[in-house]
């Protein structure tokens, strides 16, 4: 008897050294992982603060007594105009006799329409498939 309860000792004693091992290897790995994560923060920032510091800055200060604009050296002025640019056209809906702008584009035959009673419209007419 005093055999088993010696072997039940030891087998508890092993389990238990396990447990703290796999504990400890647990830990470290969630450890090194939070440290990965946060080490490509910090480069992402510091690389994106570098870029920053690099920029040329233009500052506008309106104080009481006027208004200052700094430019950075080798900046031209006045500073030329950036070009306009149009809105886009609108589209019309393709089925006749509706003149709503289009908001979807038919799944078969690429149409723009503006809504569903336009959709089932168009396949009756025949120019798309139902699936």
């Amino acid at each position: 008897m005093e055999q088993r309860a010696i072997k039940s000792q030891k087998r508890r004693e092993l389990e238990l050294e396990k447990r703290e091992q796999d504990k400890k290897k647990t830990i470290d790995r969630l450890l090194l992982k939070k440290d990965s994560k946060q080490d490509k923060t910090v480069k992402a920032t510091s690389a994106k603060e570098a870029e920053k510091r690099n920029e040329p800055k233009w500052t506008y200060t309106r104080t009481i007594g006027g208004a200052l604009l700094s430019l950075p050296l080798g900046a031209s002025f006045p500073i030329p105009g950036s070009k306009i640019e149009k809105y886009p056209t609108r589209v019309l809906c393709s089925v006749e006799a509706c003149n709503k702008v289009k908001l979807y584009n038919c799944r078969s035959t690429g149409k723009p329409l503006c809504s569903l009673e336009c959709y089932k419209k168009n396949l009756a007419n025949g120019t798309g498939s139902s699936d």
